[in-house]
C-alpha cells in the first residue's frame, strides 16, 4: 500500500512538472476556436495561462501570437500579455508582446503601457511594431507614434504623415511644419495639414499661400479651399491672380481649383472673379487653362440663375486638385511663419537669471525632494484635471530617458541644469535627471530656461511639446502657470 502511494504521489509530481507540448497547445486553440461562450473561452485562456512557464522557449512566440489573436473577444488576453511581459521567463519576447498588444492601443491602458515601457526602454522598439500601429489607423496608434518621434525614438516619415492625415490627428501639426521648414515630405505634410481644421494648421496653409518668396506657395495655394473659408480663399485667390509678377504656373494653379469656390461666392464676388479671368485670357499661356477648366461658363450659368443669394451654405469640403510634386524642389526655408530649430545648438540669446538667486545642487540625495513631487501631484490635478496623471508621467519618463540619451533634446535638458543649478559635470546631472521631477522645483526651473531661451510664447508651448511628447494644450497651461510650479 506504501508503494502504491508513493507511485501515486510521484506520478503527480512528474505530471505537474510535465512541459507543455506542442500537441497540448493545439489542442487548447483548437478547443477555443470551437467554444462559442465568452466564459468558457476565458477558462481556456486562464488553464494556458497557469502554465505559462511550462511552455518550452520554441512555443512561447506561438502562445503570445495566440492571445493576440483573442483579444478582441476578452479583456482577459490583455491581462496575460502584460502578465507575460513582467514574467522573467518572457524577458526576452518583450518586443513581440508589445508588438502583440499594439494590436489593442485603442484601450487606453494598452496605449498608455506601450508608450510608458517603450519610453523607459526604448530598444525594445523595432519596425514590426511601427507597422502594427499604423495598421491600426487609429488616432491612439497617431499618439503613441507621435510621442516616439518626440522622444528621438522614431522618426518621421510618408507612412507616418499618412497616418496623422487619415487620423486628423491635429497635435501632430508641429512636427509637420518642422518638416516643411526642413524641405522634407513637403507635399505630405501640406496634406496632413490640410485635413486639420484648427485655426494654427489654417493658418500654415494662408502664410504659404500669401508669401511670394515661400518654396512651397504652390501646393499651399493648390490645398487652400479646404480650410473651409470661402471669402478668405477669394480673396487670396483674386490677390494673387491680379498681381502682375506672380508666374503663370502659380495662376495656372489657382484656375485649376478656383472652380470648388464659386458656388459659395455672391454676385458681386462672381462678376469681379469673372472680369480677372477675362483679363487673363489675353495670356496665351493662361487662356487654354481658363478654357479647359470651364470657369467663364461655369460663372455665365451662375449669373444666370437666381440673383437671390442662398439660405444654406453647401458642403464647405471643397473637390482639390492634388498639385503633382516637381521634380525639383527650391531649398530655401520657409520665409512667413518660420520657428526655430529645436536643437540645443540653437543660437540662445543670453539669459536674464539672477544669478545669487540660482539654486546649487550638492553632490549627494540632497537634491531629492519627495515633497516636491507629492506638491506637483496636486498641481497638476489642478491644471490638468483628469487628463493630470499622464501628462505627469510623460514628463517624468523623459526626464529618466534624458539621463542616458545624446538627443538634442537632452542636450538641452542638460544645459538647462548647467546654468539653473551652477553644475558642470555632465555625470552628475545625469545623476540627477534619474530622479524626474522629484528634483526641487524642477519643472519649474526647466520652463524657466525655456522662456529664456525662446521669447515667443508660441516657440516656448512647442519647446515644451517636442521635449516632454505632451498635448499642446498641456504644454501652453504649465507655461501660462509655471509661477504655480515653484515650491
Amino acid at each position: 500500500m506504501r508503494i502504491i502511494v508513493i507511485f501515486f504521489l510521484f506520478s503527480l509530481i512528474i505530471i505537474s512538472c510535465r512541459t507543455v507540448q506542442k500537441e497540448d497547445l493545439d489542442k487548447s486553440y483548437q478547443k477555443y476556436e470551437e467554444t462559442t461562450e465568452i466564459n468558457q473561452k476565458e477558462i481556456i485562456l486562464e488553464s494556458l495561462h497557469k502554465d505559462k512557464n511550462k511552455i518550452p522557449d520554441n512555443l512561447k512566440e506561438s502562445y503570445i501570437q495566440f492571445l493576440e489573436e483573442t483579444i478582441d473577444d476578452t479583456p482577459k488576453a490583455r491581462e496575460y500579455l502584460i502578465d507575460l511581459y513582467k514574467t522573467p521567463a518572457y524577458q526576452v519576447y518583450q518586443s513581440s508582446i508589445i508588438e502583440s498588444l499594439a494590436t489593442d492601443v485603442e484601450n487606453p491602458e494598452t496605449k498608455n503601457f506601450i508608450k510608458t515601457e517603450i519610453t523607459k526602454n526604448p530598444s525594445l522598439y523595432n519596425q514590426q511594431i511601427k507597422q502594427k500601429l499604423l495598421n491600426e489607423q487609429n488616432e491612439e496608434a497617431a499618439e503613441v507614434l507621435l510621442d516616439l518621434i518626440y522622444l528621438g525614438i522614431e522618426k518621421l516619415d510618408p507612412e507616418i504623415i499618412d497616418l496623422f492625415k487619415k487620423t486628423k490627428y491635429e497635435e501632430s501639426l508641429p512636427v509637420l511644419v518642422e518638416s516643411i521648414e526642413k524641405q522634407q515630405y513637403v507635399e505630405e505634410s501640406f496634406l496632413a495639414i490640410s485635413e486639420f481644421q484648427i485655426d494654427e494648421a489654417k493658418k500654415v496653409l494662408i502664410d504659404a499661400s500669401t508669401d511670394p518668396q515661400s518654396p512651397n506657395r504652390d501646393i499651399a495655394i493648390s490645398l487652400l479651399p479646404k480650410i473651409g473659408e470661402t471669402e478668405k480663399v477669394y480673396n487670396i485667390y483674386q490677390e494673387v491672380l491680379q498681381n502682375p509678377e506672380t508666374p503663370d504656373s502659380t495662376k495656372n494653379i489657382i484656375i485649376q481649383n478656383i472652380s470648388s469656390v464659386i458656388p459659395e461666392l455672391n454676385q458681386e464676388q462672381k462678376k469681379d472673379l469673372k472680369e480677372t479671368l477675362e483679363k487673363l485670357t489675353l495670356n496665351p499661356n493662361l487662356d487654354e487653362s481658363i478654357q479647359e477648366a470651364g470657369i467663364l461658363a461655369l460663372l455665365k450659368e451662375e449669373n444666370q440663375g437666381t440673383q437671390e443669394e442662398p439660405t444654406a451654405k453647401k458642403d464647405n469640403i471643397a473637390t482639390v486638385i492634388p498639385l503633382k510634386q516637381k521634380e525639383e524642389k527650391r531649398k530655401e526655408p520657409l520665409k512667413n511663419n518660420k520657428r526655430k530649430g529645436f536643437e540645443a545648438k540653437t543660437t540662445k540669446r543670453e539669459t536674464k537669471i539672477n544669478k545669487e538667486k540660482q539654486e546649487t545642487l550638492p553632490k549627494d540625495k540632497v537634491f531629492y525632494s519627495e515633497a516636491y513631487g507629492k506638491f506637483l501631484n496636486e498641481k497638476f490635478k489642478s491644471l490638468l484635471g483628469e487628463e493630470a496623471k499622464e501628462t505627469q508621467m510623460k514628463i517624468q519618463n523623459a526626464l529618466i530617458t534624458y539621463s542616458d540619451s545624446e538627443s538634442d533634446s537632452a542636450k538641452l535638458i542638460l544645459s538647462a541644469y548647467k546654468e539653473i543649478y551652477g553644475i558642470q559635470d555632465e555625470q552628475e546631472i545625469r545623476k540627477i535627471l534619474k530622479d524626474g521631477l522629484f528634483v526641487k522645483n524642477s519643472l519649474y526651473n526647466i520652463i524657466r530656461y525655456i522662456k529664456n531661451q525662446y521669447q515667443r510664447k508660441d516657440l516656448q508651448i512647442y519647446a515644451m511639446q517636442r521635449l516632454f511628447a505632451i498635448k499642446r494644450k498641456h504644454a501652453e497651461i504649465l507655461i501660462e502657470n509655471d509661477k504655480q510650479l515653484k515650491l
